[in-house]
């Protein structure tokens, strides 16, 4: 299953939500690659969350956060770079769920100024950024010219899309109401962990 759009699409919508904040958009499109294979997925995260960032990932199966539409997934992604990077909040309406958490630990160890302050803070890992950086080499070696199917129409995979993220999102809610009723009145040390989205953020998103 795909992400409902085209080619075309997801590259326009890295030129027009980085290019609004100052972020180069060919690095965060080749950040995307790296952390979703391609768009291909794979691992934790599944197409419909369209999270193209790892956002609230965690390992151990953890799905993290998840978007209704492209857009909003690549947004959330730039916005999660701007908490890394500047001082400034995103100029449009604030969907990155771990922004004020990532955005507060970097103004409290510094910001990040080169990709290669990605690596032990984005991810835990000593190669992350060298990775971003050969997927963008590879971008530039590409043919200059537009794939078969670059503008294909993905409008009635992308309602598909938008209904699977409406029911894993209330599956998700009716999880997280039967785990608070589960521990209503329990002490802090007598409840079970629960990986959410919004959790155990350290060097990780």
């Amino acid at each position: 299953m795909g992400i409902g759009c085209s080619i075309g699409e997801i590259v326009d919508l890295y030129w027009e939500e980085a290019g609004r904040e100052g972020i180069r958009p060919d690095m965060a499109l080749s950040q995307a690659l790296v952390e979703t294979g391609y768009f291909n997925f794979g691992g934790s995260v599944e197409p419909w969350q369209h999270n193209f960032c790892g956002l609230g990932t965690i390992g151990s199966g953890v799905q993290g956060a998840a978007f209704k539409t492209p857009q909003e997934g690549v947004r959330a992604h730039i916005q999660h770079l701007m908490a890394y990077v500047s001082h400034d909040r995103p100029k449009t309406k604030l969907i990155d769920p771990r922004y004020d958490r990532a955005h507060n630990l970097r103004l409290e160890k510094g910001l990040i100024t080169k990709w290669s302050g990605l690596n032990w803070t984005w991810a835990m890992g000593g190669e992350y950024a060298e990775k971003i950086i050969n997927t963008h080499q590879l971008m530039l070696r590409c043919e200059d010219t537009e794939p078969d199917g670059m503008w294909k129409d993905y409008k009635k995979q992308q309602k598909e899309l938008e209904k699977l993220y409406e029911k894993k999102m209330k599956e998700r809610e009716e999880a997280e109401k039967k785990y608070r009723n589960r521990n209503k009145g329990k002490t802090h040390n007598e409840q079970k962990p629960v990986l959410k989205d919004n959790e155990k953020a350290g060097m990780k998103k």
